[in-house]
């Protein structure tokens, strides 16, 4: 299906509203899973929806349809419109925005979307027979994409996006240990699937018969995946509303010191190393620039609809398509030698809130946690439990390494934070 502003013009002259609003999206995705070192499963999907929303005095009516026909779009406008009519006006309405030039980023790669699942098998069953040899267990999934996003209106505003996305991910397990590795980039070529079969390989094997070591305060060198997870809660948090109105972590805290001076934190969609989508999609289509959040462990600023922006009589920033957080060249190995007593942590999971406005989180690790002592990695731990903020890590940071790409839109590096609050042990 193809977007241009063809479709715009035909709804624009048989429209009986104020404005017409189209969203477009399409993803073809396709996914190879594995597990008991078999095959399992292979599917495809391909979604191709059309929302189109009619603005009627402050009131924003939307349907959806999948097809781009004449009589199927106009009867979504017809359908778009009706619900602009009974709907009560909108407080925080924001009239679609005028037309302005989008600056794109090339993020797709045609290698990317043209492999298929014979291409990922080939791959999967060399990791499964060396697997086998090493009488470990692959479990994991290959996922390949490629996303059309597309917003248009009657103002004149038009952006549209396409991005490819390669997503190879692994657990390995020997005997009463498990590894994990993940790795994804708009490159299939980037994906070395074999190496990262090799590292959750290594971390099985080095994580058999695990102690069980006391709770408490320790400091630990989270590998990028553990803290990635952790910086999702950043991303979604740092919203300046939320603040304003004083239910978030961040509510008058902007220009004060909240993490350590080594720590930046930036979102900006034309980084080379992790571009992201121009516009925010959610919310208007606003172009998106580069705004940084966090700055020399100062809190510089947060993001803005274009509502709350009005409102504060600021500049609206949309909500950021990536986050970014400074590093350095050194490896885990160059870290590891530099710490005296400490865990490594390989990755954290089932995080919940404990507290959203002190921004407590609670959750659990797995996949390798490991006694560092003297500059070398000692024994395998038992899996633990942690209570404790984002922001406590952040601001005892000593080292910083080489930032990686993880969860799909996070550039961050491994960090060496000398405390982290470790509540409870397991069995496993």
């Amino acid at each position: 299906m193809k977007i241009d502003k063809s479709i715009i013009d035909l709804l624009k002259k048989h429209k009986q509203c104020d404005d017409v609003i189209i969203c477009y999206k399409e993803v073809d995705s396709n996914l190879s899973r594995f597990g008991e070192n078999r095959i399992t499963q292979n599917m495809s999907k391909k979604i191709e929806e059309i929302t189109v929303k009619a603005v009627k005095e402050e009131r924003v009516g939307s349907a959806v349809t999948t097809k781009a026909d004449r009589n199927s779009l106009l009867k979504t406008l017809k359908n778009a419109e009706s619900i602009a009519s009974t709907i009560p006006k909108d407080p925080e309405f924001m009239p679609p925005l005028q037309s302005r030039k989008c600056k794109d980023v090339n993020r797709e790669v045609e290698a990317t979307a043209r492999i298929t699942p014979l291409m990922k098998a080939k791959q999967i069953l060399r990791i499964i027979e060396r697997a086998k040899k090493k009488n470990a267990i692959a479990a994991g999934y290959f996922y390949n994409t490629k996303t059309t996003l597309s917003i248009l209106n009657t103002k004149g505003f038009f952006c549209s996006h396409t991005l490819t996305n390669a997503d190879f991910s692994i657990t390995v397990s020997v005997g009463d240990s498990s590894g994990f590795a993940d790795a994804s980039d708009e490159d299939i070529k980037k994906i070395d699937a074999y190496r990262l079969f090799r590292t959750a390989l290594h971390k099985a094997e080095i994580g058999i018969n695990p102690v069980e070591i006391k709770p408490g305060n320790y400091s630990v060198l989270l590998e990028p995946i553990a803290l990635g997870r952790l910086m999702w809660f950043l991303y979604f948090l740092m919203d300046k509303r939320t603040s304003d109105e004083g239910w978030s972590f961040f509510s008058k805290k902007e220009g004060k010191k909240i993490a350590s001076t080594n720590i930046t934190i930036f979102s900006d969609p034309y980084y080379p190393e992790n571009p992201g989508i121009p516009f925010d999609f959610e919310n208007d289509g606003i172009p998106l620039k580069k705004h940084i959040w966090i700055k020399n462990g100062v809190l510089n600023k947060l993001w803005t609809t274009r509502y709350w922006a009005k409102k504060k009589g600021i500049k609206a920033t949309g909500v950021p398509s990536n986050l970014i957080m400074n590093g350095t060249n050194k490896t885990n190995e160059e870290i590891i030698k530099k710490v005296n007593y400490g865990l490594l942590v390989t990755r954290l999971w089932y995080i919940r809130f404990v507290n959203r406005k002190e921004l407590i989180l609670t959750g659990m690790t797995r996949d390798g946690l490991f006694l560092v002592e003297n500059g070398k990695i000692s024994k395998a731990v038992k899996n633990m439990r942690f209570n404790d903020s984002p922001f406590t890590i952040l601001s005892t940071v000593k080292y910083l390494g080489k930032p990686e790409r993880v969860e799909g839109k996070l550039l961050i590096p491994s960090i060496f934070a000398e405390r982290f609050h470790f509540a409870s042990t397991t069995k496993f």
